[in-house]
């Protein structure tokens, strides 16, 4: 995923549609993917588990691996806690593998404050062929040791559009997973934002070359560049969570980076739906005050220079008309703040976490987020 600094339409038409229609041929067949070896250089979703034998109980985890050559690399986070934790490992020659849990971070960017060490290590053999790995989760101090497993339930898939650097990045998920049947249509959505991003830069460059001298090509410090990725947030039996990275660069001194969250919900079986935030709450508008409130004291709290100032102050509006980026997990609610939007672009996104327990009063017991607060 690419993050920002410091924290980590006649013949352009034609080629737009062809282009579409490629790429709906190359993903037509996988509808709901087979489970196939995991290849060199894929990034995949996983979900964990924790065998704690003495407490009879399953600890559950979630998150991100990359496995390129015989590196393994990438983040999960613990599904009742809010932290995301770091991971680096080896492949060895014979699949066993060696993974280790880093300094924990925050909901996006990384925690300055966590002192980089190790608090866990996994060791265990990777089967290529189920794209599982099995073995044991050790803490750094060896005192508590579980067996534990990882199933892959979904790869991520990036498609390119020729001319200029654009491409989308988005999740399949594996036929034998419940989420399958929502490939369909993110393929057709992530595929409809190709087009659309493809004629945009066509557009500009036209722009361009209008305004430049003699007809020369405009000198840039970078390629026309419009890029979406939709990572996975949080999958819950019955919800998935998930968040669009958008960079551009259309000209000028920087690339734009913006953040849009949706989650999609399916209760009892039926199709899967999108989820308004209001939905989450009852029709007392009293939760917005609330959220606002929390909102910026949470920024404030992180030295989101605009909130800090008093240039900004106020979220209300944006929170009543749905236009702040949010995602969700079982421990509370996130809203996403792109570079520029509550400070300087130097200090890269910002992340507000609120805890469902905060809003208890707020929360619809029948729900979406019902469940979290009985």
């Amino acid at each position: 995923m690419k993050h920002p600094p410091n924290k980590i339409f006649s013949r352009f038409c034609t080629r737009a549609f062809f282009t579409a229609l490629l790429f709906a041929q190359s993903v037509f067949a996988a509808n709901a993917l087979q489970r196939l070896v995991l290849k060199d250089s894929s990034t995949v979703y996983v979900q964990g588990e924790l065998q704690d034998l003495a407490k009879s109980r399953t600890i559950t985890l979630q998150g991100e691996m990359t496995f390129h050559g015989t590196r393994i690399y990438g983040q999960y986070h613990y599904n009742e806690n809010i932290g995301v934790i770091r991971l680096e490992g080896r492949i060895g020659a014979d699949n066993t593998v060696r993974i280790e849990e880093k300094a924990s971070t925050g909901e996006f960017n990384e925690n300055p404050n966590v002192k980089e060490k190790i608090y866990a290590i996994i060791s265990g053999k990777l089967s290529r062929e189920e794209g599982i790995i099995t073995g044991s989760w050790t803490s750094a101090d060896g005192k508590t040791s579980y067996p534990c497993k990882f199933r892959t339930v979904a790869e991520y898939h990036e498609v390119k559009s020729g001319k200029f650097d654009v491409s989308v990045r988005y999740p399949l998920f594996f036929e034998e997973d419940k989420y399958s049947t929502l490939n369909a249509t993110l393929k057709k959505y992530m595929a409809h934002t190709l087009g659309n991003n493809a004629n945009m830069l066509n557009e500009i460059e036209k722009e361009m070359q209008k305004n430049a001298p003699n007809g020369t090509k405009p000198d840039l410090p970078y390629d026309l560049t419009k890029t979406d990725e939709l990572n996975i947030f949080h999958l819950s039996p019955r919800f998935l969570s998930a968040y669009h990275v958008e960079s551009s660069f259309t000209g000028g001194a920087h690339f734009n980076y913006y953040y849009f969250g949706e989650t999609w919900w399916n209760a009892g079986g039926k199709a899967w739906r999108k989820l308004t935030m209001k939905e989450l709450f009852t029709a007392d508008t009293a939760y917005i005050q609330r959220l606002n409130t929390l909102i910026v004291a949470k920024l404030k709290q992180q030295g989101a220079q605009f909130v800090v100032d008093g240039t900004i102050t106020d979220f209300t509006d944006l929170l009543r008309r749905g236009k702040l980026a949010w995602v969700m997990r079982p421990a509370g609610i996130t809203f996403i703040f792109a570079p520029l939007s509550v400070a300087t672009f130097a200090d890269g996104e910002f992340a507000a976490f609120v805890s469902w327990k905060a809003v208890k009063e707020f929360v619809r017991k029948d729900g979406p987020a019902g469940e979290f607060v009985r």
